[in-house]
């Protein structure tokens, strides 16, 4: 996952703290220097009665070089830091005064260049949310937030104890992944069917109020989006799409019908695998275990596997990419060049630390593109991950954490590539939001071309264990259809709507196409709660828009070596809308995610 947008009113992103960006005078070692400087270069900007366009961009230019100090800090999850420099942030972000200033002079200028007026006036739109922005609100979903957090941890809780009183002693990973492999060793379908029982009972004890706080916190963005002039929640998270919500809503429809299909296949041919009783999925976990058992499960050289996402980089999107330095910690820095220039720069930070809290792998666009006659930034990504060290097998991954690396790396490729001269029409923010998983995805399958093999260091065993991994991955996936589906098309639906709870537009879904003989309403919960979700109201159906987009851009490449992908331009401008923000969106064809991964079946992987 992924990338965030800007708070309203602030400008975009930055180099690390020692660093300018602009053509401009060296700069200070220590952070609090850096800040000073820019704050002296902020005041000389906005201390006029008229801005120029050019000083415009300067003046955004600050803010990028600002932003990009927090935004690292908040990558790499140094909060020490970000609470020492608080007063600094606040002095240049939560500034009404600045702001009210800014906002006047940038309403007295009009821009004859038209990338700097389309910046501008998207400065003007951040700063006018800004001043109307409810903090009351704010604060009383940031509660109701805490309330469901609370009674999530409740039901991990009652959840944790029920593994314990079952035998599970290693309590690490999180429950449901703990409850899934315990399945998964059950020789028994009526001990499989009793541990589903008891599972699912615990999950209810908390449902209905966890439900009813979330159902107040989505009354809350209601209230919140109609103060601010749209029609929905889902009208303000799709301001920037380039798709209609009609066309959202056939898409969604038509993927979840045929993940019900796909589901109904998926069933029968469970059943036909192994004893089952109930619901033939709830065995699933058992059936895996039986079809792969003493498989052998490899590991991949992280080395070997960064070499190889930098091989795809420069073939499929004329990346240039080297390693500058790796830290102690293992934090890799790189930089990029494109068409023989520079393009930017990225970090890896790949190894789960105690200082990191943030559960999913994301990536930050920390900093954004400024090309402007005298004055030129270099976009730069931060792409964090929790990889878990095996002090066996030190810098070794899973084949879920190569999926996870590929995924990251797409998005932070997709940054340093967006088109735009201006820092505010720059970023992967301005992505339309359909659009924001189109790369990530399309890199992501990259997992499955054949020419990974041939840059792991992996024995004819192995090479054949690699294969097991990518079946079993899309097994899951297939397993996992109606799930994606029903949650894409509820968040949707219950943001696209002035009224009305989950529970109830669940229940219209479940009446339409019958979803709850593989999801419960207690099942997509927790996923109202989590960071995407929360900031990016009713659009999580980007993620199975991008799936389908990217299984039909990815089908090409497959056959292809490296080398013919290098030398066939064509392909890569097959890409041009992960880069260019104003191209427009077609819906993709839903079938091609279950082409890709119906390929893989039961018998196949046995």
């Amino acid at each position: 996952m992924t990338a965030r947008g800007t708070s309203p009113g602030t400008a975009q992103r930055s180099t690390s703290a020692g660093q300018a960006g602009t053509n401009a005078a060296p700069v200070p070692d220590g952070t609090d220097e850096y800040l000073a400087l820019l704050w002296g270069r902020l005041n000389t900007v906005v201390d006029t009665e008229r801005l120029t366009q050019d000083s415009m961009v300067r003046l955004m230019a600050v803010y990028n070089d600002v932003a990009h100090v927090f935004y690292t800090l908040e990558a790499r999850q140094d909060h020490a830091e970000l609470e020492r420099l608080h007063s600094w942030r606040r002095r240049f972000h939560d500034n009404p005064e600045l702001d009210d200033r800014i906002l006047r002079l940038l309403l007295a200028l009009s821009c004859p260049d038209p990338d700097a007026e389309e910046a501008r006036l998207e400065y003007v739109d951040q700063l006018r949310r800004a001043r109307s922005l409810d903090r009351a609100g704010l604060a009383r979903a940031e509660g109701l937030l805490t309330e469901a957090l609370s009674l999530l941890g409740q039901v991990r809780e009652d959840q944790r104890h029920l593994l314990g009183r079952l035998g599970v002693a290693d309590q690490a990973a999180r429950p449901q992944l703990l409850f899934y492999k315990l399945t998964g060793q059950a020789d028994s379908a009526a001990t499989r069917a009793k541990l589903t029982a008891a599972w699912r009972a615990v999950g209810k004890r908390h449902q209905g109020p966890l439900a009813e706080a979330v159902d107040r916190l989505i009354e809350e963005r209601r209230a919140q989006s109609a103060g601010e002039g749209h029609t929905s929640v889902l009208a303000r998270t799709l301001r920037r799409a380039r798709a209609g919500e009609s066309d959202i809503e056939t898409f969604l429809h038509d993927f979840l019908r045929r993940a019900m299909s796909g589901a109904a296949t998926l069933e029968t041919q469970t059943a036909q695998a192994v004893e089952v009783d109930g619901p033939p999925l709830d065995h699933f976990a058992y059936v895996l275990r039986r079809l792969t058992l003493g498989a052998r499960i490899p590991s991949f050289d992280l080395d070997e596997c960064l070499r190889y996402v930098f091989a795809v980089a420069r073939a499929a999107l004329g990346l240039e990419l080297s390693r500058t330095s790796t830290e102690a910690g293992g934090i890799i820095e790189v930089s990029a060049r494109a068409g023989g220039r520079p393009a930017g720069s990225l970090t890896l930070d790949l190894w789960d630390a105690p200082h990191k809290t943030v559960g999913a792998n994301h990536t930050h666009g920390v900093r954004n593109r400024t090309a402007w006659p005298g004055l030129e930034q270099l976009p730069a990504a931060y792409v964090t991950c929790r990889f878990q060290r095996d002090p066996r097998q030190p810098g070794r991954i899973t084949f879920q954490n190569l999926l996870s690396l590929l995924h990251e790396f797409g998005h932070a490729a997709n940054h340093l590539l967006i088109e735009g001269r201006l820092s505010f029409r720059a970023g992967l923010e301005y992505l339309p939001p359909e659009r924001l998983e189109f790369l990530s995805l399309w890199f992501e399958k990259w997992a499955y071309h054949p020419e990974l093999a041939r840059f792991l260091s992996l024995p004819g065993d192995d090479v054949r264990a690699l294969d097991r991994c990518r079946h079993i991955t899309m097994l899951e996936y297939r397993r996992s259809y109606v799930e994606r589906g029903a949650l894409a098309l509820l968040d949707f639906e219950v943001h696209r709507r002035g009224r009305g709870t989950l529970r109830e537009t669940y229940q219209r879904l479940d009446e339409e196409f019958g979803i709850s003989r593989h999801v419960a309403l207690g099942d997509l919960l927790e996923y109202f709660t989590q960071p995407m979700l929360l900031a990016s109201p009713g659009a999580n159906f980007h993620y199975l828009w991008g799936s389908a987009d990217s299984c039909a851009r990815y089908a090409p490449y497959h056959a292809l070596p490296l080398a013919e992908v290098e030398i066939r331009p064509e392909l890569r401008r097959s890409l041009g809308d992960s880069f260019d923000l104003d191209a427009p969106s077609a819906i993709p064809d839903s079938g091609t995610v279950f082409a890709f991964f119906d390929r893989s079946d039961l018998e196949g992987i046995a």
